[in-house]
């Protein structure tokens, strides 16, 4: 993966009973190294929620990232991570 911002996970089939997510990362080189691109930041966006409905996002801080969904989301999300 290059220097961009990527869609991770997001509805995109969600029903009215769901709350609507996105779960993006920014990537960047590091060092003289342009083979290898690390995680920069992690945004996560709720839409129109505020109380705890399950999603978990787990970041290290360098280049690992972890998306958790309840199973009440699966067959609604797209990006790169979507089951």
């Amino acid at each position: 993966m290059g220097t961009c911002s990527y869609t991770l996970t997001r509805t995109c089939n969600a029903s009215a009973g769901l709350p609507g997510f996105s779960v993006e990362a920014a990537n960047e080189h590091r060092g003289a190294s342009t083979r290898v691109s690390y995680v920069r930041a992690v945004a996560v966006e709720v839409f129109g929620h505020r109380t705890d409905f399950g999603l978990r996002v787990r970041y290290d801080g360098s280049q690992r990232v972890e998306v958790l969904a309840p199973s009440s989301y699966a067959g609604r999300l797209c990006g790169l991570c979507a089951l």
